[in-house]
């Protein structure tokens, strides 16, 4: 069962990589747009969310409860 767990979250990854990155590269080109003001704080809360691993609040959450 925990070799399953851990097959089934490899393939989501694996799966989920290239939205992940189609999503920073769309920050990217709103981030272009922006005042030079704008686009350092942007620029800041962008690579957070990168290392953080993309992940914001609520949205590991399946109906509302942690998958795992």
């Amino acid at each position: 069962m925990k070799t399953q767990r851990g097959a089934a979250e490899q393939r989501r990854q694996y799966f989920n990589h290239p939205l992940e990155l189609s999503k920073i590269l769309i920050a990217e080109r709103l981030i272009e747009g922006l005042s030079p003001e704008q686009r350092v704080e942007s620029v800041q809360h962008l690579v957070q969310a990168v290392v953080a691993g993309g992940k914001t609040p609520g949205t590991d959450l399946v109906d509302g409860k942690d998958p795992d």
